[in-house]
């Protein structure tokens, strides 16, 4: 399909906004199993700080190589989620001392 359409500048940006809005949503199913189990018990914190800061490099790649548009916000949404698993790390962290006290 790419190859049939790759001279179609319609379908070769919308290829790359769907392949952009994938990436940037791959930690939401970890969102999502961390907020329904309240824990997030064999996580890799190592792999979550990697996450991170990887984004906020690229992120802050795209801002001063000033890319197009949808590159810097699916960066600032991988930002956010990456930073939303990190605020369940410390939230389920915290619940969990609470109920050991």
């Amino acid at each position: 399909l790419t190859f049939s359409f790759i001279n179609n500048s319609i379908f070769v940006e919308l290829l790359g906004l769907a392949s952009v809005c994938i990436e940037a949503n791959l930690a939401v199913p970890q969102i999502l199993k961390n907020f329904k189990n309240k824990s997030t018990k064999g996580l890799s914190y190592g792999m979550i700080a990697c996450w991170t800061l990887g984004d906020l490099f690229k992120t802050t790649y795209f801002l001063f190589k000033s890319q197009p548009f949808q590159f810097i916000a699916c960066g600032l949404f991988q930002l956010c989620t990456d930073l939303t698993v990190v605020s369940q790390i410390m939230m389920y962290k915290e619940s969990k001392r609470k109920v050991e006290v």
